[in-house]
């Protein structure tokens, strides 16, 4: 048995929580290695919550079993929301993909406009995107994604979940609702739930609180919130919540929201931030200006104090944001990053330098686990670079053209990573120098 030595733990230790559904050994070796390990800080300080991985939650749907998959994908951070992993740990593991599905949640907090038309245009949008997003892996792996299998939903429309539940088999299916953190799972299921229960008297959950069975009759026109509850934060689910319809043989299994990185967003924020991230989650819906005093200005522009944003060439630029944070420019990089430091919100984050490719019109930075930006480059000519400073540690892409651009247009989105540069090389030389990456 692996000896913790109390002296080396948070102070916090006695309420840590773990993705119970893991074998014991594994979480007391873990514990022991990060505890051990020489590792960054920002890998360190996530000790206190131990968030579970996408294997670990692929881990505990049987092998070569003819469950389904309900897949959460988060519409404020997509694609980035979805791992490709999956695809390869789900044919690992002998999964059917076409008992997959795939679900859009969180569509309020990027738009007001949700009518039957509105989301007609969402759901082939969303298809499309994520047909082109694992395009590549899909020949390789020859899998597809139906539309049939697609769907979109709201928390203030009841109609796309209807659509949902009428489309899914019911009757002798087990389902596991998986998604990274706080990306509407235990909300999905909850909704889920309630409608199997108005089609019958009961619904039982297997396992209680503690993960002892559990064999509860739960009367569907007295209690019907009262046995399933709603993470309100962060990596409170922490074990699979089991719930059974015995009137169609119904069984339903909420997994505990997974990171795709430990180090993430999550790894660097401070405690207060980090647990309350999605309740101060902000949202501009209407276009706001940015402007600059030269074309040759050394200012940068902030989402946060999470990222900052260097034009190149222009006077102004409008923006719209779909993540937390406040709007801010600085006269300078060196006096956003002295800002960053005082504020104290993130814990020492290893900040790089990006290019971003020309473009003119409409752009989105997606940041994953955070949202996104919108920027409308609406006076440049479409010729220069920008430059944007970020944390290394946060999974980021762009998005071209923008989604409400693509929405409006039919024009298919492209995506393309951050391009690197050192922090101290001129960005005209790495561009000369680098002609192919550009």
């Amino acid at each position: 048995m692996v000896e913790i030595r109390p002296f080396l733990l948070p102070a916090n230790w006695t309420h840590r929580r773990y993705y119970k559904n893991l074998p014991k050994e594994k979480r007391t070796r873990f514990i022991d290695e990060m505890q051990n390990a020489s590792i960054h800080k920002d890998e360190k300080q996530v000790l206190d919550i131990i968030p579970a991985t996408l294997d670990d939650v692929l881990g505990t749907i049987p092998r070569n079993s003819d469950s389904r998959i309900i897949y959460c994908l988060s519409a404020r951070d997509f694609p980035l929301s979805l791992a490709k992993r999956f695809f390869r740990l789900a044919q690992l593991r002998g999964l059917n993909f076409n008992n997959i599905y795939y679900v859009i949640t969180m569509l309020d907090s990027i738009s007001n406009n949700l009518d039957t038309d509105t989301f007609a245009r969402y759901k082939q949008y969303y298809t499309i995107s994520l047909r082109k997003f694992v395009e590549e892996l899909a020949l390789k792996m020859k899998f597809d994604i139906c539309d049939d299998h697609m769907f979109v939903v709201s928390d203030k429309v009841q109609k796309p979940l209807l659509q949902l539940y009428e489309s899914i088999p019911l009757h002798s299916c087990t389902y596991y609702v998986i998604g990274e953190t706080n990306s509407g799972k235990s909300k999905l299921s909850k909704r889920l739930m309630k409608l199997a229960m108005k089609e019958g008297k009961c619904v039982k959950r297997v396992d209680d609180e503690n993960g002892d069975s559990k064999d509860e009759d739960v009367d569907s026109r007295q209690n019907a919130n009262h046995f399933y509850t709603v993470s309100p934060s962060p990596f409170r689910t922490r074990k699979n919540m089991t719930y059974y319809a015995p009137q169609f043989d119904f069984t339903l299994i909420d997994t505990p929201g997974y990171l795709q990185k430990r180090n993430g967003i999550f790894g660097i924020l401070n405690e207060r931030l980090r647990l309350n991230l999605y309740t101060q989650y902000q949202v501009d819906s209407a276009p706001l200006g940015v402007e600059f005093k030269s074309p040759t200005t050394t200012e940068v522009f902030s989402i946060g104090e999470f990222f900052f944003i260097k034009p190149r060439g222009i006077t102004g630029f409008k923006y719209r944001r779909f993540m937390y944070g406040k709007p801010a420019v600085y006269s300078r990089y060196s006096a956003a990053t002295r800002k960053m430091a005082r504020s104290d919100r993130l814990v020492t984050p290893k900040m790089r330098r990006y290019l971003i490719p020309p473009f003119k019109g409409k752009i989105d930075l997606i940041f994953d686990n955070m949202g996104y930006i919108e920027i409308d480059n609406f006076q440049g000519d479409g010729s220069d670079y920008w430059q944007i400073f970020a944390p290394q540690n946060i999974k980021k892409l762009i998005r071209i053209p923008s989604m409400s651009v693509s929405l409006l247009s039919g024009q298919l989105a492209d995506y393309a990573p951050f391009l690197e540069i050192p922090m101290t090389v001129n960005v005209q030389d790495f561009i000369s120098d680098h002609p192919t990456e550009m």
